[in-house]
């Protein structure tokens, strides 16, 4: 078994920020943050206040500009992957 466990390549840990809605929508400290996770998870609402964008598209490139993976949640409408300057849309299924 060591002999085993000696091949495998280090485990690597990802950290997730999940965030609720702030009835104050202050969102203080969010930003912040957001270099030091490895995948964001809004939902549209959320990616919109934080980001201080009016589109979807504009609000998930603009957070993943902080160097997270960004999924924004969004409903019937599926999701939105972004991570440095690409997005990716994601078909409800």
């Amino acid at each position: 078994m060591d002999k085993l466990v000696g091949t495998l390549p280090p485990l690597r840990s990802f950290n997730f920020l999940g965030y609720n809605w702030d009835p104050a929508e202050r969102w203080e400290g969010v930003l912040e943050l957001l270099p030091l996770v490895d995948v964001f998870i809004p939902n549209e609402a959320e990616a919109l206040a934080i980001s201080k964008q009016t589109d979807v598209f504009s609000a998930a490139r603009a957070l993943a500009q902080y160097g997270s993976l960004v999924v924004v949640k969004r409903g019937e409408n599926g999701a939105l992957a972004g991570e440095g300057r690409a997005l990716l849309g994601i078909a409800r299924v």
